[in-house]
C-alpha cells in the first residue's frame, strides 16, 4: 500500500504459506468506508476492494481475517460495521473466493446493542467467529461456526469500568480445539474484581483465570 495518498486503518493478516498471505484493511473514506483485501504472492502485491451493498453509507468497519478450513486456499473476513439502514453495529462475514456481498450475521437493533470486537480463527473443517455485544457496558460473548446461527458463549456478570478493560477479548484454535477469553467481573457484585475468563470449545464451562 506504499505510495498511496489515502489513510488506512484496522489491519489484519492471514498467512497461507511461506510465499502467500492476505491482508484485510479499511479506508475510512466519507461518506462510506471502504473494505480492501491485499494478496501477497512471492512478494507481489495485488489489491481489490471487497464490495459492500451499494446505495448504503458504510461506517466504523473493523475487520478480522482467517484461513477457512472448509475450503483449501480460501479465507473468511468477519467484521463489525454500521450503515444507514442499521442503528447499531452488526457482524458480517465474507468468504474469499466467492461472489456476492458480505452476509449479515447479527441483527440486534431491537436490543439497543452494538456488536464489536470481531475475531475469527480457522477451526476444524471451517472457521469460528467471535464477538461481544456492547451497550453502555460490554455485555455477552457470542460465537458462530462457519456462519451458523450465533450461540451465547458467556453471559456478562455486569463488569464495567470507565477505562474499557472489559472490551478486551481473545480467540484461538488448534484443529478441533478452540478457546475464547475476555474480561468481566468475577461475580455480579458491584465491588467484585475484573478478571480474565476462558471458555473451551464454546461450551458453558466458564473458568475464571484469577481465583484470589
Amino acid at each position: 500500500m506504499a505510495g498511496s495518498n489515502s489513510s488506512f486503518e484496522n489491519i489484519d493478516i492471514a498467512v497461507q504459506s511461506s510465499t502467500h498471505a492476505r491482508i484485510v484493511y479499511v479506508a475510512p473514506a466519507l461518506p462510506s468506508y471502504k473494505l480492501w483485501l491485499a494478496t501477497i504472492d512471492s512478494g507481489v502485491v495485488t489489491k481489490s476492494e471487497i464490495g459492500l451493498q451499494t446505495g448504503l453509507e458504510w461506517k466504523y468497519i473493523a475487520p478480522a481475517i482467517s484461513n477457512n478450513g472448509k475450503i483449501p486456499g480460501s479465507v473468511v473476513i468477519v467484521f463489525s460495521a454500521m450503515n444507514n439502514t442499521l442503528d447499531y453495529s452488526q457482524i458480517f462475514y465474507k468468504t474469499i473466493p466467492g461472489g456476492g456481498y458480505p452476509t449479515q450475521l447479527t441483527n440486534t437493533n431491537h436490543l439497543l446493542r452494538n456488536n464489536k470486537n470481531a475475531s475469527v480463527v480457522t477451526f476444524d473443517i471451517g472457521y469460528l467467529a467471535g464477538w461481544r455485544t456492547y451497550s453502555s457496558c460490554p455485555q455477552n460473548v457470542f460465537y458462530s461456526f462457519t456462519g451458523d446461527t450465533p450461540v451465547t458463549a458467556f453471559n456478562t456478570t455486569g463488569g464495567c469500568t470507565s477505562y474499557g478493560q472489559t472490551m478486551q477479548t481473545g480467540l484461538s484454535a488448534n484443529g478441533k480445539w478452540v478457546a475464547g477469553a475476555w474480561i468481566d467481573r468475577i461475580t455480579s457484585s458491584p465491588s467484585a474484581r475484573l478478571v480474565p475468563w476462558i471458555s473451551f470449545n464454546t461450551n458453558k464451562t466458564l473458568l475464571p483465570l484469577v481465583l484470589r
